[in-house]
């Protein structure tokens, strides 16, 4: 039994530093990146289309977010690689990687996100957060807008 005893010690301390070192290499959380800037340039009914004004829209139609951001990190290619959530509660929608793409880097980028919108039993204000992750830099930030919907 005495011999039994270092072996067993000897196993358990092979184990806490193998599982050190896998801790040690799994990737680090996203931090909210304060640099990164995203502005609303319409809510539309087409891509990159003019704002309505009182941000209604139909039950049928698709409501176009259209972004501009600033402050990604470009990679090795020059390119920026993004990701991006929606999350629309009062639709239960709660899309993840709904964008997962290399764009060209540019000082600004344009984007726009799609929602088609269901038929409704009554009309009122939708919430949206689209969630964009700088892969190269490993950060995020949170963007918040609403639209209503016509009944």
């Amino acid at each position: 039994m005495k011999k039994l005893l270092p072996v067993l010690i000897l196993s358990l301390a092979v184990h806490a530093t193998a599982a050190e070192k896998h801790a040690k290499k799994e990737p680090e959380a996203f931090k909210n990146a304060s640099s990164i800037v995203i502005s609303l340039v319409s809510l539309s009914q087409q891509s990159y289309g003019p704002m309505k004004p009182d941000r209604t829209f139909k039950p049928g139609e698709s409501v176009y977010i259209n972004l501009q951001l600033r402050g990604l990190t470009p990679n090795k290619e020059k390119k920026f690689a993004v990701q991006a959530d929606i999350l629309v509660p009062q639709l239960d929608q709660d899309q993840k990687k709904i964008l997962d793409t290399s764009i060209p880097a540019d000082e600004a980028v344009s984007l726009y996100f799609q929602i088609p919108l269901p038929e409704v039993e009554k009309g009122g204000p939708c919430d949206v957060v689209i969630t964009i992750r700088d892969m190269t830099a490993r950060k995020y930030v949170q963007f918040h807008t609403w639209f209503m919907i016509a009944k």
